[in-house]
């Protein structure tokens, strides 16, 4: 081979070389799981849309709530943030669904809501309690089946959490599956079986032990201000649930210690903390992967 051959053949394998590093590069890239958050602060609504009045007091704080988990997302999150006129009831269930068709396996999602949550009597028979959990939109109810509806088609592979400061917030999300099914079951009691077990869930919880889990489709890790039933704490400083969840976020990121942490002692140092108002912290680890998920370091993807 002459030189002339020589110096082709290494150019050519160096441009080989460099194509494969760059592919693979490329790879590498998007091989890693990306940060999705969608969050969401009503201090503001349409009253003349619900025909009553909600405490304007209790929201006053959610910018500040807003800016609490903001902190606590990686810097690389892609955030959508919608905030009083511009959260609507369609767009909350546009923008969940558009983050849906973005998502690949293992990418995190994060859905926040502060303001005013509700219960409305439920239409389809699905609740045993028969009410429906919603949270206050500006014009009109996200109500709890609309956002399973949504988890259950879009968020299968996903690592998803929500956090829900409001009222009423103890299974925003919904909880079973089969609740919108009677005609699968001989025995209609059957329907009720992971709202039972829900139940057993939250006096688990009150010990910090996290062992039992609720089957669904999609893995969720769910912090709910308080039980379906009870009302949640909010003021100027923020709702009672993103207020300890800043303060002890801060306290360990100040400490260095913010990577020991996991959902699970998060969940329990945070429980500690909202009992000193008392409101009651609602912490579901739901799905089959939730149990790992539940070890993992808070909010943090891959």
């Amino acid at each position: 081979m002459d030189y002339i051959s020589i110096k082709v053949a290494l150019k050519i394998r160096s441009e080989l070389l460099y194509l494969f590093i760059f592919i693979g590069g490329i790879n590498f890239v998007h091989g890693q799981s990306r940060s999705y958050a969608l969050i969401i602060g009503m201090d503001d609504y349409n009253v003349d849309a619900y025909q009553r009045s909600y405490d304007a007091q209790g929201t006053s704080g959610v910018k500040k709530d807003v800016s609490v988990i903001k902190s606590m997302l990686p810097k690389s999150t892609n955030i959508k943030e919608l905030r009083s006129k511009g959260a609507t009831q369609n767009e909350i269930l546009k923008h969940i669904k558009e983050i849906g068709k973005k998502v690949k396996p293992g990418d995190q999602f994060l859905f926040y809501f502060s303001g005013h949550g509700d219960t409305i009597p439920d239409k389809n028979g699905d609740e045993r309690s028969k009410f429906d959990q919603v949270l206050i939109a500006y014009d009109k109810y996200v109500v709890d089946d609309d956002i399973y509806a949504l988890l259950k088609k879009y968020f299968t592979k996903t690592k998803n959490v929500m956090i829900v400061d409001a009222c009423h917030s103890g299974s925003s999300y919904k909880i079973a599956t089969f609740f919108l099914d009677f005609t699968k079951f001989a025995n209609k009691q059957r329907a009720f079986a992971n709202e039972e077990k829900a139940v057993k869930v939250e006096k688990l919880n009150f010990n910090c032990q996290f062992t039992e889990k609720i089957d669904e489709p999609f893995d969720l890790i769910y912090f709910g201000a308080t039980p379906d039933d009870k009302l949640a704490g909010g003021g100027a400083d923020g709702g009672v649930l993103t207020y300890w969840l800043g303060v002890i976020f801060r306290d360990a990121i100040d400490d260095g210690i913010w990577q020991n942490y996991t959902y699970r002692k998060l969940a329990c140092e945070l429980k500690n903390k909202m009992m000193l108002k008392p409101q009651t912290l609602q912490y579901h680890e739901i799905g089959l992967a939730a149990k790992n998920y539940g070890e993992s370091i808070p909010l943090k993807s891959n």
